[in-house]
């Protein structure tokens, strides 16, 4: 089986998120709503260390702030997305997100760029 595609997902904004961890469990993990309700008592590292993220951003503990996770643990978390968070994160969580999980577009000149040649213009 596949995770259902991102396409096919609903897009939840933060409150109704909140609003909606209130009935089922809901943890949010990379900008997806997963539904844990029947991995709770399955995880290895006990009930407790997903209950604590129900209605919150588990992505910096998930992406190894607690612990590192496997594939095939991302491949299950994956089977569990029933939504999209609208905007990817709660706005005040941006900067929990571990550096080496953010994502920088740059041109190729500044892939090569040396602080001697930083304020050229560009080529």
């Amino acid at each position: 089986a596949w995770p259902t595609s991102s396409n096919d997902l609903p897009v939840v904004s933060w409150s109704d998120y909140q609003e909606q961890a209130q009935n089922k469990p809901l943890v949010v993990v990379a900008g997806f709503i997963h539904e844990v309700a029947e991995f709770l008592d399955e995880h290895p590292g006990g009930r407790h260390m997903i209950a604590k993220y129900v209605g919150k951003d588990a992505t910096a503990a998930f992406f190894g702030g607690v612990y590192d996770h496997s594939n095939a643990a991302h491949n299950m978390l994956a089977m569990m997305r029933v939504g999209v968070l609208r905007g990817g994160l709660e706005l005040e969580s941006e900067s929990v997100i571990p550096p080496s999980q953010r994502l920088k577009v740059v041109r190729v000149q500044e892939l090569f760029m040396t602080p001697e040649n930083s304020n050229e213009e560009d080529v």
